[in-house]
């Protein structure tokens, strides 16, 4: 769909580029791994770092990350569109008016191929829509998001029996479950509880703010400030989020600790940077199959994403500080 909609305004990627293909493909890419930060379930990393806090004592109920990620999701989203095609990869005039002869008729028909909405359609949307709303909802009746999550799985692949119609929109060859990234996350969990349990990193912690002289007068502001620098940027380095996740969120639950703050306050605002994975190709996978495309080069994704990746670490200050104690969270930041 993208290389069609670029093609129909003159970007045929390669030699032939423009910048609404450039924003189309890099607004995408962006916007793809932002959404994944407001949801607890948007990423097998956001379920790792709501784990590691409630082995802190900290529980993250879905509704909770949802009322205090999501709305900042649709903020940077915003914010990305706008300086993308104004700013950074700005489209001129010529380049808004279609290139491309039949493109739309050729949508159109792509749209009568899909024919009209099927009866597994409606189902997978009813079951889709009741899990996220019971998710949605976990502070209010208690249900754990797994037992949701199971209980989804099983409408979803529930066959006929006993005379009664099927139910259930796949089967077990159609839904091709990932088990290696299952045990991967497994393994990653394990990792972290066990950093948890033994408190290695509370006193390693402890002892490199010893030897920086961080104590409990260094304003609260640099610390989460220094902390969210070094988890953004090193999205530039690593391509996985579960291991950065490993690394990190036990290191900001140890500081949290060590000055008495509230652990969701400090550390929730920061889950926001967990997929914030897009400013090279190899950043994560999302990112290699954009460029994959070739409508964008490896400056123009670096330039549109290092730009969008510093507005939101600084974004992040304000947020934590002035907003998210609106809704219930204790992170005043000074």
């Amino acid at each position: 769909m993208f290389m069609m909609l670029s093609a129909m305004y003159g970007a045929f990627g390669g030699a032939i580029r423009n910048n609404v293909g450039r924003n189309l493909v890099l607004q995408n890419l962006l916007a793809n791994n932002v959404s994944a930060s407001a949801f607890i379930t948007g990423s097998a990393a956001n379920l790792l770092a709501a784990q590691l806090l409630e082995k802190a004592g900290a529980k993250v109920f879905y509704g909770d990350w949802l009322i205090a990620l999501l709305p900042l999701a649709v903020l940077q989203c915003a914010i990305a569109w706008y300086t993308g095609v104004k700013l950074i990869l700005p489209i001129v005039n010529e380049e808004k008016l279609p290139q491309l002869e039949g493109g739309m008729s050729r949508l159109s028909a792509e749209l009568e191929k899909m024919g009209a909405i099927t009866g597994d359609e409606i189902r997978a949307a009813f079951i889709f829509m009741t899990v996220l709303a019971f998710w949605a909802t976990d502070n209010l009746h208690g249900i754990k998001a797994e037992v949701v999550a199971i209980t989804g799985a099983i409408a979803v692949l529930m066959p006929a029996f006993s005379g009664l119609k099927r139910f259930g929109v796949l089967n077990w060859n159609q839904s091709d479950i990932p088990w290696h990234m299952l045990m991967f996350s497994w393994g990653a969990y394990v990792l972290g509880g066990m950093m948890e349990k033994t408190t290695i990193i509370d006193l390693s912690i402890a002892r490199l703010f010893m030897d920086l002289n961080v104590t409990i007068n260094t304003p609260k502001v640099l610390v989460f400030g220094a902390m969210a620098a070094l988890f953004g940027l090193t999205t530039l380095v690593s391509e996985s989020k579960t291991a950065r996740t490993i690394i990190m969120f036990p290191i900001l639950i140890a500081t949290a600790k060590q000055f008495n703050w509230d652990i969701i306050g400090f550390c929730l605002p920061m889950a926001f940077l967990i997929n914030q994975v897009y400013v090279f190709y190899f950043n994560s996978k999302p990112a290699n199959i954009s460029y994959l495309t070739n409508q964008y080069s490896t400056w123009d994704g670096f330039k549109f994403g290092m730009v969008q990746l510093i507005i939101i670490i600084f974004l992040l200050v304000p947020w934590t500080h002035y907003v998210m104690p609106l809704m219930g969270f204790n992170s005043q930041l000074w």
